[in-house]
């Protein structure tokens, strides 16, 4: 249980650093080299980071059990 709020600590530590710099200029602004395209992808990257870190999870905690029962 402790790894599991750590790893949500961390994501959401982390998803607070990507969140800051991803923010697009002021409307006013012309120079299309200020706006940041990562904005379209920082919800599919969060699900993929969130699915990949389960499945490692799982795997571990399967290992685990493995290893116990023998």
């Amino acid at each position: 249980m402790k790894t599991v709020k750590k790893s949500i600590l961390v994501a959401l530590f982390l998803y607070s650093g990507v969140a800051a710099f991803a923010q697009p200029g002021t409307p006013g602004e012309t120079d299309p080299g200020l706006i940041s395209p990562i904005n379209d992808y920082i919800i599919p990257m969060l699900l993929v980071v969130l699915i990949f870190g389960y499945r490692v999870l799982i795997v571990k905690n399967r290992e685990h059990q493995q290893t116990v029962s023998k």
